[in-house]
């Protein structure tokens, strides 16, 4: 009679074994102990199933021949090798193994792929556009889009995470140009992306990618038309015990390119960190880049940085003496194809500080040594200078209100110059000195109800001294301000507002030996005030500064300068209402060396308006971006920078539709730089699909 066999119990058992199986691994969760456990378990787990259904095939058999099955009470039964092999034959996909190749449950262990995550998408779309002011010129074209992304992992998501992808951008674009031949333009580009990451939870991860990249491609529509490369390597270690040691390197290359600028970026950085002790710690960076821009325009131009930084900090439990010692060396380049600016600066400095053991004496000292040497080179002249240099200073807290402090400083700077290959010109040896000393009192505030009036005053005299020991000059100086804040908090329409108005005024006299006395008034006043109802909040702070200076070069500092900055803001926090308003600027006007008033105003806007007219996925924005140069009130002026600076503004305003997978995009912009006009109008529509798991 044909042995009936259970299929179920014996086809599911390798399946559950390998999902619940984990490698032994060090410094992974779960890893050697755990995994002998949940071994262990399923042994026992699965040899009991196998033995109940081997008793109920062993039964149904042995009553039919007339046999007899002796059970043990104490485990599973022991069954005959024939009738294992004669179960597992039946079995379909299960073949006979010998019991010293078998797994624990009897059966071979199958392995099957890591789920992938897939998805992708296509898209097509239309685009119209038209040049105003210089260009003229318009057209028509279109942009197709496809790309499909997949993700799984290798053996287990915590040895190998790996994720690709792949896609084109196909456009064709139509330009009319009044008085030139048209020009059609078919362009077909590849993008995608390669990443996997290695050990992800692991002392040692590894990380690197590579992705190729299209603006067209976005998920958002926008005008802006840029291809971008890009590749990066990184990978960490960091020591398990007390992670007392930590070691990490990038490298990454991006490489962006517009209609008129192509743009090469370059970056590597190694960094250390280490804690020898519980009292050292050290530090170390390496960073090396470089940035090539070519300009249809402006030509091609460099910028290259080669740094290495390495600091050392000693803080003792047992001591109130702490130093920090940090080595830079710093490389830089700066130019064109032509030439340019390359220097090359290595500093060192040594910092300390101290307090005393006994803390009723609130007493700090802090200084330091610092050596530099920089050097210079354009075309064929090239420059140096060394600076040796030393400072010192001490606070004693007297209390909360009161301080004096003491400083010093000395340096010796040596510099010089060499034009070609002739001998050293320009040679000059400089010492200088400063000492101070001063005193800072701030009162408590004084509080009347609301109201808060403070109160402080400062002196200080300062001594310097030139090479030879003469003294250069000696200044006094002292300075006495109060202020008073004033908070409001009121409601309207029963909404609570808040508002708080603040008024200081501050006065600063200097008298010198040599450059004579100089006193400056300075008076602030601002003002505040927000509000909040529903889902929307809106401010206004408003700053007015007032600075008259009386004394010494009238060159050196403008007599009388006003400034007036203000900020207004109303947007919203709700979900479903994220628009709103700002209005952003800056006014100040000053007296230039002619005796004339120079404006400055610099003022932004932007405004954000979501569901204009009602209509669900629709969305405006707006911004203003604008710079009337220097006004000069007086006439004429004769400053270089008054006739350098031109009005400029810049006016970008965005009306987006988007509902499902259908968008759409309006572009109006107008801008003026430095008296070149440019402006333009831009249709853009779009439809996507998505699929995938």
């Amino acid at each position: 009679m044909p042995v009936i066999v259970r299929q179920e119990s014996l086809a599911r058992q390798p399946s559950r074994r390998l999902r619940r199986r984990k490698p032994k691994m060090a410094g992974v969760p779960g890893g050697a102990q755990a995994s002998e456990e949940v071994q262990q378990a399923d042994a026992s787990s699965d040899t009991g199933k196998t033995s109940q259904d081997a008793v109920q095939v062993a039964t149904s058999s042995d009553a039919a021949a007339g046999k007899k099955v002796l059970a043990q009470s104490s485990g599973a039964p022991e069954i005959t090798t024939a009738k294992k092999e004669v179960a597992q034959a039946s079995v379909p996909g299960v073949s006979a193994v010998s019991p010293g190749g078998s797994s624990a449950g009897g059966a071979e262990r199958k392995y099957a792929l890591a789920p992938i995550k897939w998805n992708g998408s296509v898209s097509a779309g239309l685009l119209w556009s038209k040049g105003t002011y210089e260009n003229h010129s318009h057209g028509f074209g279109n942009v197709e889009t496809a790309k499909i992304q997949a993700s799984t992992y290798i053996l287990a998501s915590y040895i190998a995470k790996v994720r690709g992808g792949i896609g084109f951008v196909h456009s064709t674009q139509n330009t009319k140009t009044p008085g030139v031949v048209d020009n059609r333009k078919n362009n077909l580009t590849l993008i995608g992306n390669a990443d996997v990451s290695l050990f992800s939870y692991s002392r040692y991860p590894i990380k690197m990618g590579v992705d190729v990249s299209d603006s067209r491609a976005l998920d958002v529509l926008t005008n802006d038309n840029r291809r971008s490369k890009r590749f990066i390597a990184e990978q960490e270690y960091k020591k398990p015990r007390n992670m007392n040691m930590w070691l990490g390197w990038n490298y990454g290359i991006t490489s962006t390119q517009t209609d008129t600028i192509k743009e090469l970026i370059a970056t590597g950085t190694a960094t250390f960190h280490g804690l020898p002790n519980k009292q050292e710690s050290l530090d170390a960076k390496l960073n090396i880049s470089r940035d090539d821009v070519r300009n249809s325009i402006a030509g091609e131009s460099f910028t290259t940085e080669r740094s290495l930084a390495m600091q050392r900090t000693y803080l003792p439990f047992d001591s109130l003496w702490s130093s920090a010692t940090s080595v830079r060396l710093i490389n830089t380049g700066q130019g064109s194809v032509d030439g340019g600016v390359l220097a090359r600066n290595f500093y060192v400095d040594q910092i300390f500080s101290w307090q005393p053991e006994d803390e009723d004496l609130n007493v700090f000292v802090n200084g330091g040594v610092n050596l530099a040497d920089t050097r210079t080179s354009y075309l064929s002249s090239v420059s140096t200078s060394h600076y040796l240099g030393g400072n010192v200073t001490a606070t004693d807290i007297v209390s909360q209100n009161l301080r004096y402090t003491a400083s010093g400083r000395v340096g010796l700077n040596v510099s010089a110059g060499r034009i070609g290959s002739g001998s050293g010109v320009g040679g000059k040896r400089t010492m200088a000195a400063e000492e101070r000393v001063g005193a800072a009192y701030r009162a408590d505030p004084y509080k009347m109800g609301k109201a808060t009036y403070g109160r402080n005053w400062s002196v200080g005299l300062i001594a310097d001294q030139a090479s030879g020991g003469v003294r250069a000059d000696q200044k006094i100086t002292g300075s006495v301000g109060h202020s008073l804040g004033l908070p409001l908090d009121y409601k309207l329409f029963k909404k609570a507002q808040h508002f708080f108005f603040s008024v200081s005024q501050g006065l600063v006299a200097t008298h010198g030996r040599i450059l004579g006395n100089e006193v400056v008034l300075r008076n602030d006043l601002n003002a505040a005030w927000h509000t909040q109802w529903g889902g929307a909040r809106a401010g206004v702070t408003l700053g007015v500064g007032n600075v008259r200076t009386w004394g010494r070069n009238p060159s050196s500092v403008p007599k009388k300068t006003r400034t007036i900055s203000f900020d207004v803001v109303e947007d919203g926090t709700a979900q479903y209402r994220s628009g709103g308003w700002r209005l952003k600027g800056t006014v100040q006007a000053h007296l230039d060396v002619t005796g004339h008033v120079v404006v400055n105003v610099l003022g932004n806007a932007i405004y954000t308006k979501p569901r204009p007219f009602g209509v669900r996925g629709l969305t405006y924005q707006g911004s203003l971006l604008a710079n009337p140069g220097q006004l000069n009130a007086g006439g004429p002026s004769t400053s270089v920078a008054s006739q350098a600076s031109q009005p400029s503004y810049s006016l970008v305003q965005q009306l987006r539709y988007r509902i499902g997978m259908n968008e759409a995009l309006f572009t109006a912009d107008m801008s003026s730089t430095g008296g070149h006009k440019s402006g333009g109008l831009y249709l853009q529509l779009r439809a996507w699909r998505n699929f995938g798991n």
